[in-house]
């Protein structure tokens, strides 16, 4: 099935694609995934100060979380495959952001009545 969209063609591929990119309702295996990233203090801390700073590099998150460089390191990356913060690289360094699904995340946490400021 092929959808006429002004003067291209939309192929279900390219719907697909369309798809990832739009704000849809997260299926349940998405949501799940959130919340598994949320089930670690390191990635609630961090998850917490990028709320409060954007574009944090990864050892000013390391600063304000503590702990092991390398272990803050991982729990970034498995946060950002998860979609909850994305990186952005500048130069040498990689800055560090929360992405609509971490603000999301960041407001469920708030619900819980935690304070984050």
């Amino acid at each position: 099935m092929f959808v006429s969209i002004g003067i291209y063609m939309k192929t279900p591929q390219r719907i697909k694609k369309d798809n990832e990119f739009r704000d849809p309702r997260l299926s349940l295996i998405e949501v799940q995934e959130i919340f598994k990233m949320m089930g670690n203090h390191y990635r609630l801390k961090i998850l917490i100060e990028l709320g409060k700073q954007k574009n944090l590099t990864l050892d000013q998150i390391n600063q304000l979380v503590g702990g092991d460089f390398a272990n803050i390191s991982a729990h970034t990356k498995k946060m950002q495959k998860a979609g909850l913060i994305k990186k952005k690289y500048q130069d040498v360094h990689v800055l560090h952001t929360l992405t609509l699904n971490g603000r999301r995340a960041l407001q469920a946490l708030d619900k819980f009545n935690y304070s984050i400021e």
